[in-house]
C-alpha cells in the first residue's frame, strides 16, 4: 500500500517515479493521516503532459479530486459491479475514519485474456548506422542482455496477452525466420511478409493480405520500451482515433545564451535555454481500414503517410509516454541499451 500512496506535496515528476514502482498505474494522493484527497492515474499524467505541464507541477493540479471509492468488507461481486458500472480499473477502500486501507483492481478478479490485435513489426531495414555490426546481420537480431532485441519485444508483447504477430522483412530475413520460425516455441503465431524492394516505414503494410478486424499495433524491430500498450489501445478506442502515435518529450539544451532581438534592439536574454519537443517513437495504433490508403508495393514512409491522413482530416492523435524508451539507432544508443541490465532484468525490456 505504501507504493500506492503519494504525498499531496509531491510534483508530477515524483508521481511518475512512484507509478513506475507500483505497477498499478494508479496513485492515491493523501494527507498525513492517510485520508484520500484525490487519485492520479496513468491517463491523468499523460493528459497533463500533453497540456504542457512540467515535472515540477503540483499533483494537486493533476489529480482527480472526486474519485470513486468504497467501504471495506463488501462482497467480490459488489466490488466488480461497482468498478464495471463506473468504468474503473482501481477502487480505493476506506475505513470508518475515511482512511484508505486497501485498493481493489479488476485485474485482481479477472484473469488476463489473449488479445486478438495483430502486432506488426518492421524488421527489414539495413541498419546502416550500425555498420559493421549489421553488414550481414539484421539490426533487430542484435543482442541486448543476452538475447536479440526482437526477442525482448516478443516477450514483452506476449506478457500483455498478444499472440498474433506479422514480421515485415527484407534484409537478411532468413536469419530472423530461422530463429523465430512460426512462433510455436514462443507460444505465439508469426506470419512473415517479405518485401521484394525497400518500401519504407509504411509501404510494407500494403502487402498484408490477412483480414484484420481489430486495431493494428505497429512497432519498429529495434526499439525497447516499457509502454503499457493496453492503455494506449484504450486511449485509441475511447477517442475514436484513426491512427495514434506514441510520443515522448525530448529536451535539447542550447549550450549558448540566446538573445532575442527586434531589428537591432535587444528585447530579451535567456541563458542556455532548454527546448522541449514531442518526438515520434515509432509505436503506432491503426484502424485497419486506413491500410487500404497505402498503394501496393509503393515506397511510403510513415511521416508522409501521417501528413496524408492529416490532409484528409483523419483523426490522428498523440499518446505521450513517460516510460523508458530506447532505440538502437546508432552505436551510442545500442551501447546505452545494453548498459541497462538492471532495467532489462525486471521484465521491462
Amino acid at each position: 500500500m505504501n507504493k500506492v500512496f503519494l504525498k499531496s506535496s509531491s510534483n508530477l515528476g515524483m508521481a511518475i517515479k512512484s507509478l513506475g514502482k507500483n505497477n498499478l498505474q494508479f496513485l492515491i494522493v493523501t494527507d498525513k493521516s492517510k485520508k484520500m484527497l484525490g487519485t492520479i492515474t496513468d491517463g491523468d499524467i499523460r493528459r497533463a503532459l500533453i497540456k504542457g505541464h512540467k515535472m515540477s507541477t503540483s499533483v494537486r493540479l493533476v489529480m482527480n479530486k472526486k474519485p470513486k471509492f468504497s467501504k471495506i468488507n463488501l462482497s467480490e461481486k459488489k466490488y466488480i459491479s461497482l468498478m464495471e458500472r463506473n468504468n474503473l480499473k482501481h477502487l480505493p477502500l476506506i475505513d470508518n475514519k475515511k482512511r484508505v486501507v486497501d485498493v481493489k483492481t479488476l485485474d485482481f478478479f479477472k484473469t488476463k485474456r489473449q488479445s486478438s490485435n495483430e502486432v506488426i513489426i518492421m524488421v527489414g531495414g539495413k541498419g546502416k548506422r550500425l555498420f559493421p555490426l549489421t553488414n550481414n546481420f539484421p539490426k533487430p537480431m542484435l543482442p541486448v542482455n543476452g538475447k536479440p532485441i526482437l526477442h525482448h519485444i516478443i516477450d514483452k508483447m506476449k506478457s500483455m496477452g498478444f499472440v498474433n504477430f506479422t514480421f515485415i522483412t527484407n534484409f537478411s530475413s532468413e536469419i530472423i525466420k530461422k530463429y523465430f520460425q512460426n512462433g510455436k516455441k514462443f507460444r505465439i503465431k508469426i506470419n512473415y511478409i517479405k518485401e521484394k524492394k525497400f518500401l519504407g516505414t509504411a509501404g510494407g503494410l500494403s502487402l498484408i493480405k490477412k483480414k484484420l478486424n481489430d486495431d493494428i499495433i505497429l512497432l519498429n524491430g529495434d526499439a525497447l520500451t516499457d509502454l503499457p500498450i493496453l492503455e494506449m489501445i484504450k486511449f485509441h478506442k475511447d477517442h475514436k482515433s484513426h491512427l495514434t502515435v506514441a510520443t515522448k518529450i525530448h529536451n535539447i539544451k542550447n549550450p549558448y545564451g540566446v538573445v532575442t532581438t527586434k531589428g537591432f534592439e535587444v528585447k530579451n536574454f535567456e541563458e542556455k535555454p532548454t527546448v522541449s519537443s514531442q518526438i515520434n517513437t515509432g509505436i503506432y495504433l491503426m484502424n485497419p481500414k486506413i491500410i487500404k490508403k497505402i498503394k501496393r508495393n509503393k515506397h511510403l514512409d510513415m511521416s508522409d503517410f501521417l501528413i496524408r491522413l492529416l490532409n484528409e482530416k483523419k483523426r490522428v492523435l498523440a499518446f505521450p509516454i513517460y516510460e523508458d524508451w530506447e532505440d538502437a539507432g546508432n552505436f551510442d544508443d545500442f551501447i546505452k541499451m545494453n548498459n541497462k541490465k538492471n532495467y532489462l532484468n525486471k521484465d521491462k525490456f
